[in-house]
């Protein structure tokens, strides 16, 4: 992560445990580990945000609790 953005190391190293948590969540869940499927990985940086964006083959963390969100959000 540290390539990426300019945090202080204390920061910087939680936002790159975080990443790396939700691209291993991305290969075990969604992609089963097998060698077969992909992950994707988009990064956005600007001079006051980064961005991550991680793609794997599974329905997402959110695909059983969508219509549940959705509903909270319109109240």
């Amino acid at each position: 992560m540290r390539e990426v953005c300019d945090l202080p190391e204390k920061e910087g190293g939680s936002a790159g445990i975080a990443c790396r948590e939700i691209l291993l969540n991305a290969m075990e869940h969604g992609g089963k580990f097998d060698p077969e499927q992909y992950v994707e990985i988009s990064c956005l940086r600007t001079r006051k945000m980064v961005a991550r964006r991680i793609e794997g083959p599974g329905a997402g963390i959110f695909a059983g609790r969508a219509k549940a969100f959705r509903d909270r959000e319109s109240c």
